[in-house]
């Protein structure tokens, strides 16, 4: 069957940002490790601590469902005092959609319901696709091969739909995907964007200052100035614009692998990018610990081959690692219900419907095979 995608475009603020930072065009490349939410207007994949407190909670996934908001499984109450962030700049919450790749910060109540502080929504790849095989549900840009699947996000309610055999090479994207590591992402929500910039996220595997190259993942690009900075196997995310159609980065930034303070609660979905050490699963850039007292459903840890989807539990380490307690094997992200230790959950027997948008709880108030996907664009923040 056929997957279907929808035009949207990048919000004014967040494209008016990037532009900003590429008129620079003769100043050296340089990393800005002060400000990780900020510069460039496009985010990545990758999870920045950003002041997450070690008494609350950290999760990072796919938005599931909406009422408040559902990531991993759990719900996230959503009221007045929630912050919201599009790819490092202010958003609301109409800037969050189904599909999206989020991390969400939130404190428990006495009740065990969780109360999200703040919702940052985060963009892996944008750029011009260089190729399409809607057969094999599978799109190339910026070298990087992007699977498009049955549950991927692809348009909302009343929004006009588009055969993925419909776009063609040159055609401008937007992807908040999940890394699977060598090049490979696993697409949640896919829209269509402005053609000019381009966003790619990954572990910088060569750089040459002197002319001026980087290496990020399985691509290497041409920068505007020498590179510094940054360093070989750091997790970075690459912003820049195509001149004369080859694309050109303009700033590249650090993206910081702890996903909060040391103590915080983390829960985390996506697919095992490597086996870096004895003992240690790379997922979504974090590095994730494992003892003899982990548990493992779904499988052992042999198991935890690359490429694998997996859900975490863990708390975050001084070094930026998390030490998982519990590793749920073959969870896909859209649907993975991670049981939760803090409050009882109520059985479900079947997936429940998903809303658009979100009801927003107010602070006095307490309230408690194959699919088509779907590709919808996110409302621009600021009207």
């Amino acid at each position: 069957m056929s997957t279907y995608i929808t035009k949207e475009p990048i919000g004014r603020r967040v494209l008016f940002a990037l532009l900003c930072g590429l008129l620079l065009l003769a100043a050296p490349l340089s990393a800005d490790a002060t400000d990780p939410g900020s510069g460039g207007g496009i985010g990545g994949t990758g999870i920045t601590s950003e002041g997450i407190g070690g008494t609350g909670i950290s999760s990072f996934g796919v938005v599931q469902r909406f009422g408040s908001i559902y990531v991993n499984g759990r719900e996230y109450l959503l009221n007045d005092t929630t912050g919201y962030r599009l790819d490092g700049h202010p958003g609301t919450v109409r800037n969050v959609h189904l599909g999206d790749v989020v991390l969400v910060r939130a404190q428990a109540k006495p009740d065990g319901r969780l109360t999200a502080d703040s919702v940052h929504v985060r963009v892996a790849l944008a750029g011009r696709i260089e190729k399409v095989n809607p057969h094999a549900g599978k799109i190339t840009l910026l070298g990087q091969v992007v699977h498009v699947t049955a549950e991927t996000r692809t348009s909302g309610p009343g929004a006009p739909r588009l055969k993925l055999a419909q776009l063609h090479a040159g055609d401008a994207v937007r992807i908040s995907a999940l890394a699977r590591g060598n090049g490979r992402w696993v697409a949640t929500r896919v829209v269509r964007a402005p053609a000019t910039a381009f966003l790619l996220s990954g572990p910088v595997r060569a750089i040459n200052r002197t002319h001026g190259y980087l290496t990020i993942g399985t691509r290497t690009l041409a920068a505007s100035g020498p590179p510094t900075g940054i360093a070989i196997g750091e997790q970075v995310r690459a912003a820049g614009r195509y001149v004369r159609g080859t694309p050109v980065v303009m700033r590249v930034q650090p993206v910081l692998a702890a996903v909060g303070a040391p103590g915080t609660t983390v829960e985390m979905s996506g697919y095992v990018e490597a086996r870096p050490d004895p003992g240690v699963l790379l997922a979504n850039g974090v590095p994730l610990r494992y003892t003899a007292r982990t548990h493992f459903s779904g499988g052992t840890a042999a198991d935890a081959r690359a490429g694998t989807a997996i859900a975490v539990r863990g708390v975050a380490e001084p070094d930026g690692s998390v030490l998982v307690n519990r590793v749920v094997l073959r969870a896909d992200p859209m649907w993975v219900d991670l049981p939760s230790p803090l409050a009882p959950r109520p059985a479900a027997s079947t997936r429940p419907e998903s809303r658009e948008r979100p009801d927003i709880e107010r602070p006095d108030i307490e309230r408690p095979d194959i699919e088509r996907p779907e590709i919808e664009l996110p409302e621009q923040p600021g009207g």
